[in-house]
């Protein structure tokens, strides 16, 4: 519409809707802080994702055989990787972070890793228990640690250095090392000639949280 010739009064607000829209974001944006600081979210939607890659290792090796577990660098294989991802969650969620759970796993009177052996293969067997037995230390905190605590820290000690990591990079850290490794499993599967380990090729099992 040409408004040229007409009295400002009679113009139509410029940009009316704008103002409007802006307003009622920042309205919802308000009340949305006011109910988190009531009422706190679990941080399982900022990991979306994380339990698709750590169900799909577990279905990736469910069924290799000793053979298959041997795949890999002399001093890293199949079956050492898997392993070193299970352990991991005990270390950082049990030992540094102080989560519960680890008496139920097969790392509970151990510091050493299975990795750290091998000269004691590991079966599919044994790697799915490690595997699924330390995976409700790692849902317990997706579940029950909220967004205002991922920015509490714990100490950790490197023999003579002292390190100090938040929640919020415990969890990161994590997701991202077993994604990393869930791929050097397909990759080192997949040169053999034997199924990839693809974790978005099933359904998520955790609801889209934008849905």
């Amino acid at each position: 519409m040409c408004t040229a010739g007409l009295a400002e009064a009679d113009q139509p607000p410029r940009h009316g809707w704008l103002v409007r829209v802006t307003e009622s974001k920042a309205h919802h944006s308000q009340r949305a802080a006011i109910m988190l600081q009531a009422y706190p979210m679990s941080v399982r939607h900022l990991y979306y994702g994380y339990e698709r890659v750590a169900r799909r290792l577990v279905d990736g090796i469910r069924d290799l055989d000793a053979e298959a577990l041997a795949l890999g660098p002399p001093n890293w294989p199949v079956w050492a990787i898997a392993s070193h991802v299970a352990g991991t969650r005990i270390y950082w969620l049990s030992q540094v972070a102080g989560e519960p759970g680890s008496e139920a796993t097969p790392f509970a009177s151990s510091d050493d890793g299975w990795e750290d052996h091998l000269d004691r293969p590991r079966s599919a067997s044994e790697l799915v228990e490690a595997l699924e037995s330390t995976w409700p230390i790692v849902a317990g905190a997706l579940d029950h640690w909220t967004e205002p605590m991922l920015i509490e820290k714990f100490e950790r000690r490197w023999g003579d250095v002292v390190q100090h990591h938040s929640r919020a990079s415990i969890l990161t850290r994590l997701a991202t090392h077993e994604g990393f490794h869930t791929g050097e499993v397909s990759a080192i599967l997949g040169s053999h000639g034997l199924p990839a380990v693809d974790p978005w090729d099933r359904p998520n099992p955790d609801t889209d949280p934008v849905s």
